[in-house]
């Protein structure tokens, strides 16, 4: 369970935190959300919050596999954005 109450309901903030962005990072190694998604988050309907956290749950599997959190030219990719 996060900070902010159940992160498996597919609308739910997945904030764990533990946020990376303030060390320089494009995404989050935790969340792997972008600061504007995080910024932003409470605004965002309940579609829209499942679509960026499908793009976390990528950007996360990048960063497991040696990408790094301040790649943003990687992250800003459509494949992975």
């Amino acid at each position: 369970m996060s900070i902010l109450g159940n992160r498996n309901q597919p609308e739910a903030n997945p904030c764990a935190g533990r946020c990376t962005q303030s060390v320089g990072d494009y995404v989050c190694a935790t969340c792997g959300r972008t600061v504007e998604e995080t910024r932003d988050w409470n605004a965002l309907s309940v579609e829209e919050r499942i679509r960026i956290k499908a793009q976390a749950k990528a950007r996360l599997a990048a960063i497991r596999n040696g990408a790094h959190p301040s790649d943003k030219a990687l992250f800003t990719n459509a494949a992975i954005a």
